[in-house]
């Protein structure tokens, strides 16, 4: 039986809207947990394809550390500065 895809950038922008909600309703442990998760979506998106991490089994903060390892393009810097501030 082979496992069904994961469509990561589709799950990423549900996640980050339903967690506004959420958080606009001070609902704030479900819209933390949804942010996580769409956290965890989007990073997979960027490190999808990077060698060393099977980012299918990754979650936080073994994402986290791979990007900042791994992301060091200069279109990444964002992406690197945000991870950074927030550890």
């Amino acid at each position: 039986m082979t496992e069904p895809a994961q469509d990561y950038p589709a799950a990423a922008r549900p996640c980050f809207s339903d967690g506004t909600m959420l958080l606009d309703q001070g609902r704030l442990a479900n819209a933390s947990h949804l942010f996580g998760l769409g956290a965890e979506c989007a990073l997979k998106v960027l490190l999808d394809g990077h060698p060393g991490a099977d980012v299918k089994l990754s979650h936080l903060p073994e994402l986290r550390d791979h990007a900042l390892k791994s992301l060091n393009r200069r279109q990444d810097r964002g992406i690197q500065q945000l991870l950074i501030r927030n550890t």
